[in-house]
């Protein structure tokens, strides 16, 4: 959020939109790195040479809907649950109560299937439509170098099906590693 304010505003004001067309309960919210909103450090959310709590921001508390007891007090859910992950980049003990909840063993683990090859076009279009996929942007310098007409740049370049396999193969569909290797980060 506070490394990337364009990013986390955008996140923000994604989730407020679909939030706000929901007329239909329960509606379910799901949270990944569920402990970075726990995190007993302070070293995640700096600003202005200082260190938040998690709690003291806004948007990050209204995420928290756990504590060591079970759902949060104050927090009312008549049909609904609360969907949430862990980090395993970060293992270090939460705020969530008992030291063992940051050990995660192989049977608390849940299969991720490898992308499919829509999947894999789809994140790689997007990729594209944002102007962050490597791979286009390069193509399409080369392209404009080599004396090509003059491309708009309001039209993403579109991804291939032989780039859909390349980075399908490369990644073996899994999707951290798909973005990573969109981004050409190493």
């Amino acid at each position: 959020g506070v490394r990337h304010p364009p990013m986390a505003t955008d996140t923000l004001l994604a989730i407020k939109a679909e939030l706000a067309q929901m007329d239909e309960f329960p509606c379910l919210i799901a949270v990944d790195g569920l402990n970075r909103l726990y995190d007993v450090d302070r070293t995640h959310y700096p600003w202005e040479g200082e260190y938040l709590a998690p709690e003291q921001l806004t948007v990050i508390d209204a995420f928290r809907f756990l504590d060591a007891d079970g759902l949060r007090a104050g927090v009312r859910m008549k049909r609904g649950m609360v969907l949430a992950t862990t980090s395993l980049a970060s293992r270090r003990t939460t705020r969530l109560g008992d030291k063992r909840l940051a050990k995660v063993t192989r049977a608390m683990r849940a299969p991720v299937m490898p992308l499919e090859r829509h999947e894999v076009h789809a994140a790689l279009s997007h990729y594209a439509a944002t102007g962050s996929f490597y791979e286009l942007d390069r193509q399409a310098r080369a392209e404009a170098g080599d004396g090509g007409d003059e491309r708009d740049e309001s039209e993403p370049t579109p991804v291939s099906p032989h780039q859909v396999e390349y980075f399908r193969q490369l990644t073996a569909g899994n999707a951290r590693e798909l973005y990573k290797a969109a981004m050409f980060i190493g």
